[in-house]
């Protein structure tokens, strides 16, 4: 059985919030605010700390001390404008508050800044979901520019990179959260992958309940139980079976709250 962390996508709000993991002390949620950290000039810098700072401390009120949260600003967004020092204010805010992690606070590109940042910082900082090719986690890992490397598997090749990748991290004390919750054998994936996650380390698997886990698979295996854990598929291979009649007649389509994203199977 694993730690799920929830995913929710769709803004602060009722969507966001933990209605079905609320009770599950064992659960956390990564919130992904819309439009969080882009500013512009319809407040002045102060106004904005102010409004930033009240969104999260919100957030932690409604979800209690403690339940486990984590904030992803997804600096991969080509629009991405966020300096290293706001990343190191919301850092310290949400350091504060006790969330887990920071995620994508700063451009992929930006590992310099990355660096410092995990340097200054009293929480994780976690990112590299863009990256494709094993020596861009090598060299994180070996500078340190994260405390959590998140490597998707649909992107990196499969098991056996990703089993490289955290070679590369745990070498260096990196923990390793795989970013694959946007496909039902991505998930599945990631759960044989962290099954297998040695003792001591820092062992999730993201999860969003959402339609386009469940429709392409003959059952579904991902449900969590009362204390916010999820059982390892134990069936060949990765433990699930697609409904090829599903995956053949069409596509999944994931209702993300702001777009709609099809997704080819």
């Amino acid at each position: 059985m694993l730690n799920i962390q929830y995913t929710a996508y769709q803004g602060l709000g009722a969507n966001c919030m933990p209605k079905r993991t609320g009770a599950n002390g064992k659960c956390g949620i990564k919130l992904s605010m819309a439009g969080f950290g882009h500013r512009n000039s319809t407040r002045s810098d102060l106004e904005w700390d102010s409004y930033e700072a009240a969104l999260l401390t919100f957030a932690r009120e409604i979800v209690g001390p403690e339940f486990t949260l984590m904030l992803d600003v997804y600096g991969s967004d080509p629009n991405w404008s966020g300096s290293f020092d706001w990343a190191l204010k919301t850092a310290r805010i949400l350091e504060k508050l006790g969330y887990l992690w920071l995620e994508e606070p700063l451009s992929p590109t930006a590992t310099e800044e990355y660096i410092r940042l995990s340097l200054a910082s009293g929480i994780a900082i976690s990112g590299g979901e863009d990256f494709i090719a094993l020596k861009d986690f090598e060299s994180w890992s070996a500078k340190r520019a994260v405390s959590i490397l998140q490597p998707d598997c649909t992107r990196v090749g499969g098991l056996t990179p990703l089993h490289c990748i955290r070679e590369a991290a745990h070498h260096h004390n990196i923990d390793l959260i795989p970013h694959g919750w946007n496909t039902a054998v991505g998930l599945a994936a990631d759960l044989q992958f962290q099954a297998t996650t040695p003792e001591g380390r820092l062992c999730m698997v993201e999860y969003m309940p959402a339609r386009h886990l469940e429709e392409p698979l003959k059952h579904d295996p991902f449900g969590l139980d009362h204390e916010g854990m999820i059982a390892v598929p134990t069936g060949p291979g990765l433990g699930v079976e697609l409904d090829n009649d599903r995956v053949e007649d069409g596509v999944g389509v994931f209702d993300c709250g702001e777009e709609t994203i099809e997704l080819p199977w």
